[in-house]
């Protein structure tokens, strides 16, 4: 018979339910953070966009007005993508159902003016127009567009 005579190694149960309780309340104080950022992330990228087609807009109705044949008639919402570049909107987006865009105006008091999504714009005036992402939950924000549609 043989007898060992070696130290044994190992945790202890203590010690295990230390670190299970370390990762236990990590876990509770992280989760809520991460799901968070995802949220965050979504809504940056979509104050982006909306900026970008803003910018464009303007963009589009100096150059219009300078009479640079590059540019693009905006006679609506519908109209307004046309003015990024490349033309469209980009991946992930769609043009908002005129239901979404007078729920999220009516959500925010900051934001006075109706839908103008198919309504004929005048030369100059400025139109909310919106967009919406295709995940879900939607997510809608509406930008602003120039009319500048083609000399009648």
């Amino acid at each position: 018979m043989r007898i060992f005579n070696k130290k044994e190694s190992g945790f202890t149960l203590v010690e295990l339910v230390v670190v299970v309780a370390v990762v236990g309340v990590l876990a509770v104080v992280a989760t809520p953070k991460i799901v968070g950022v995802a949220g965050d992330a979504r809504d940056a990228q979509l104050a982006g966009v909306l900026g970008e087609l803003t910018k464009a807009n303007a963009n589009n109705f100096v150059l219009r007005q300078a009479g640079d044949p590059d540019s693009v008639a905006v006679a609506s919402c519908a109209d307004s993508y046309t003015t990024l570049e490349g033309g469209f909107l980009p991946v992930g987006y769609q043009v908002a159902s005129v239901g979404d865009t007078t729920a999220f105006i009516a959500a925010n008091d900051h934001i006075t003016a109706a839908s103008h999504a198919y309504t004929a714009m005048e030369e100059g005036s400025t139109y909310n127009c919106a967009i919406s992402t295709v995940k879900i939950p939607r997510k809608t924000g509406v930008f602003i567009a120039v009319g500048s549609p083609d000399p009648a």
